[in-house]
């Protein structure tokens, strides 16, 4: 069952006619506050920047098991062209925000099968849930509890409709709670955590995020992961004394706190981990 904080109902999407205008304005308000923070010159590289986003554009409509996983479950995780999910937010640090892009089903499978964890002592937490792919993925796997932090009440709102719908015969960990919330204010729980990052903000709110991890562990020493695809900032990680690099690939790369855990050498997967992330599922 998913627990979420109360917010309001978003207008629902209406014909085409209706859908089109809804576009258009979103479109426009998204330029107008782009304008107003970034300034003409920062907003016309934004808009290069999209359009020259090639793993936008790979995410939005290549084959990384979106369609699949989607009709399987009876779910929407897929990217939208125009991201007019995320263009409800009203928290300043939207501008540092990232496009909604979904995780690559078997990517995300390959990352949570390197964890050499007892699932059912730790809790874990994706970082800009957007539309809870993670969330769902992640649930195949006993974990204590599943946290997911989003920014956009649109996307959450996805993502609790997504949560109602989802049904597996092995889901593993029900205990699913969406926290609609800036993710520079989070404390993250006292306890072993998996906590998950695709680049869910820029620079700036990413350095504040990390600085509250190092914090939380220099006030409770304690076993913690980090799952970071296409890590962009990894330097934040790397530089960092409470953390170690355990495994790092061409896609994404995992970081460990320095107290507690395992080296790669050591691992030992958790009896049927490998089962439950199979590609078959």
């Amino acid at each position: 069952m998913c627990q979420a904080s109360r917010v309001n109902r978003t207008m629902g999407s209406g014909g085409g006619g209706g859908r089109g205008a809804e576009v258009v304005g979103a479109v426009s308000r998204l330029l107008r506050r782009s304008i107003a923070h970034r300034g003409v010159v920062g907003t016309a590289g934004f808009i290069l920047e999209l359009a020259f986003n090639r793993r936008f554009w790979r995410r939005a409509f290549g084959k990384d098991g979106t369609a699949e996983f989607d009709a399987n479950f009876g779910i929407d995780t897929r990217a939208s062209l125009l991201q007019t999910e995320i263009q409800d937010i009203v928290n300043p640090n939207w501008i540092h925000g990232a496009l909604y892009t979904p995780t690559p089903v078997e990517r995300f499978r390959e990352m949570l099968a390197a964890l050499p964890i007892r699932h059912q002592e730790f809790t874990f937490i994706d970082f800009g849930s957007g539309k809870g792919r993670v969330l769902l993925l992640a649930s195949e796997l006993p974990f204590r509890a599943i946290i997911g932090l989003e920014l956009s009440q649109n996307l959450h709102q996805v993502t609790l409709r997504n949560l109602a719908s989802y049904h597996s015969e092995t889901q593993a960990c029900k205990k699913i709670d969406c926290l609609l919330m800036d993710a520079i204010l989070y404390d993250v729980p006292l306890e072993p955590s998996v906590c998950y990052f695709f680049n869910p903000f820029q620079e700036p709110v990413m350095a504040q995020v990390v600085r509250r991890l190092e914090a939380s562990l220099e006030a409770a020493p304690r076993p913690m992961f980090i799952l970071y695809y296409t890590p962009l900032f990894q330097h934040l990680f790397a530089t960092s004394k409470y953390f170690r690099e355990f495994r790092a690939t061409e896609y994404y790369a995992i970081y460990q706190s320095t107290e507690g855990g395992l080296s790669p050498d050591s691992f030992v997967p958790e009896p049927g981990v490998r089962e439950r992330l199979s590609p078959s599922r």
